[in-house]
């Protein structure tokens, strides 16, 4: 895979500093990269977005004539040539106005001036994982639909085998059986349930919601590059992880992918609105965003409290979250769970 990405990536570098262009050029060339092409001229981005056709734009922010913000808004509007192209920042400035700017426009990851050889190489490397990610993800489902088209068939049996394969990626550094994931999307399914969304939504919101994180492929979290924390822990040092799961899933014609993006950009927003990545309040969060997370922190922390008794856990549990309600997350989902919980223990749920 690594011999693949070092031969057929081709890397942007966009910089009116032709020093820069060429630093960069020269630590990703010595790195193995065999297609590295530079320019200082932010005119000529969207023309080489068809003709060198990049799989990843190093751009810099501070430019005169065009800046990286005016490029990122071109490439916005144009739509990228091959679905996701991520864009990696190169910036001096390292306000949080400026990062919340450029990550509204589409930027995925940010390189500060000066720039550190080793580093270069780490985010250009996950970025691209991530890209050639979805590149083998978009060409599996067109075949599998395709096959499915010459057979005669519906698509049901290819979407749930690509789902499947999915699941098994995102959960595969930090949850390797599945176990916790099939556990929090059952849950999920049942508090939809309660607050009486159809069965057909319930069952969408439930498989969804196992690709929350998928996303969190592109973490590094050690040194042989495989993600093996706790999950909650790695996702909160690296919050990009949800705008990356969305990009990798939206756009999709299966509406089970479409839901998944949806979870993957909101699962992590809170009820008070201090939450990322958007800092979305109350309502604004949709819907199914607001019960996976509820879903996901309450199964994190059954497995937290250490209680001796499966039971003892379980209320626990929905103590923390309850106390939670109103802040973290949404009141009426929470009301959900406790309901849920209490119908599956065969006693009422406390007003």
């Amino acid at each position: 895979m690594q011999e693949q990405v070092l031969e057929q990536a081709r890397v942007l570098v966009v910089d009116d500093d032709a020093q820069n262009v060429r630093y960069i050029q020269d630590v990703l060339e010595w790195a193995g990269y065999r297609q590295v092409k530079g320019t200082t001229q932010p005119t000529q981005v969207l023309g080489q977005l068809y003709q060198f056709r990049p799989d990843l734009i190093l751009l810099d922010l501070i430019m005169p004539e065009m800046d990286g913000y005016e490029v990122m808004e071109v490439l916005q509007g144009e739509g990228a040539s091959d679905g996701y192209v991520p864009i990696l920042v190169l910036t001096s400035d390292t306000s949080q106005e400026a990062k919340r700017r450029a990550l509204s426009l589409g930027a995925k990851d940010f390189l500060t001036k000066p720039f550190s050889p080793t580093e270069i190489r780490h985010r250009v490397a996950n970025l691209l994982e991530t890209r050639f990610l979805y590149l083998k993800c978009r060409d599996q489902a067109a075949l599998l639909e395709a096959r499915e088209s010459m057979n005669g068939t519906g698509t049901s049996g290819a979407t749930e085998e690509l789902l499947d394969r999915l699941v098994r990626v995102a959960t595969y550094g930090s949850d390797p059986s599945g176990d916790r994931s099939r556990a929090a999307a059952v849950l999920t399914g049942r508090i939809a349930r309660a607050l009486g969304q159809p069965e057909p939504v319930a069952r969408l919101i439930e498989k969804a919601s196992q690709l929350h994180d998928l996303g969190m492929v592109a973490w590094r979290g050690s040194a042989s590059g495989v993600v093996r924390a706790e999950a909650g822990e790695a996702e909160i040092a690296f919050p990009e992880h949800t705008e990356i799961g969305a990009d990798l899933l939206a756009d999709s014609d299966l509406p089970v992918l479409r839901m998944a993006a949806d979870i993957s950009l909101s699962h992590h927003e809170r009820w008070d609105g201090t939450g990322f990545p958007r800092g979305l309040r109350g309502q604004e969060t949709p819907l199914p965003g607001r019960i996976v997370a509820v879903a996901l922190a309450y199964e994190a922390r059954v497995r937290e409290t250490g209680s001796s008794s499966h039971a003892g856990a379980e209320q626990q549990a929905l103590g923390s979250i309850q106390e939670e309600s109103g802040r973290a997350f949404d009141p009426a989902v929470v009301d959900a769970l406790a309901a849920t919980l209490a119908t599956e223990a065969g006693t009422p749920s406390s007003p």
